[in-house]
């Protein structure tokens, strides 16, 4: 009975679902696309749907559980994390200048 009730319990604690986020195309394709093997080896339960975009995003009319944006958060019903910090820069070749 204790081996059932430990199967139970950590089948509840295992993550599970889809996973709808967006997120802009420079954080897609330098570090979430080559993260996802890694990811799904972690939680194989997981089912990610990934938008890319650079355009706002109604979490709820757009059925989107997490976003990723730069800037600071303008809609304070919404939960911001600081998740990161990015060096931008304009680079151009020398016969522009």
């Amino acid at each position: 009975m204790e081996d059932a009730e430990n199967s139970l319990s950590s089948a509840a604690m295992t993550p599970r679902g889809r996973l709808r986020v967006d997120v802009p195309s420079p954080l897609a394709r330098l570090i979430l696309v080559p993260a996802l093997p890694a990811f799904h080896a972690r939680y194989p339960d997981i089912q990610i749907d990934m938008g890319v975009s650079d355009r706002g995003v109604d979490l709820i009319g757009d059925n989107v559980d997490c976003v990723l944006r730069g800037g600071q958060i303008t809609d304070q019903s919404l939960i911001a994390r600081h998740v990161g910090d990015l060096q931008i820069g304009v680079y151009v070749a020398p016969s522009y200048v």
